[in-house]
């Protein structure tokens, strides 16, 4: 794993939670439960989502620093990595409850951004996969 398939699991996970939200509003305005505030609640959302994300991707890259350094076998990186996510997103859960008394709505989006951050890094972790298998493949038509 390098550094650009960890940043590309922060930034899938933060797709998958914008897509998540997105279509979250569109089910409220089509139901009738949204107000005309929404589009600005939107942005608000996704600036505070990116500013509150940037703590784990540089989490993510500092253990990424640390994990290639001192693993013995660090293509076997699956495990760390998904125990990684969860820790993430149980500190951002321990944080919104017990700093800011966030409670109820709050643990949907954890178990929402820790899915979406599985769910990235299962489709990082293929496409690694599917690039060492093709790498490593011998030619047979020589």
């Amino acid at each position: 794993m390098k550094y650009k398939h960890v940043f590309l699991v922060w930034l899938l996970a933060d797709l998958f939670l914008a897509a998540g939200l997105l279509c979250f509003g569109i089910y409220e305005q089509a139901t009738g439960n949204g107000s005309n505030d929404d589009a600005g609640m939107f942005l608000l959302a996704a600036g505070i989502g990116i500013g509150c994300s940037l703590p784990s991707l540089a989490a993510m890259m500092l253990f990424h620093l640390v994990f290639t350094k001192n693993a013995k076998h660090p293509e076997e990186y699956t495990m760390p990595y998904i125990a990684l996510i969860i820790i993430i997103n149980m500190l951002y859960l321990l944080i919104g409850e017990y700093w800011f008394g966030m409670t109820g709505e709050f643990n949907i989006f954890y178990i929402g951004s820790t899915l979406a951050g599985l769910l990235a890094f299962y489709l990082v972790h293929r496409k690694i996969k599917k690039n060492a298998v093709a790498v490593t493949e011998p030619n047979d038509l020589l």
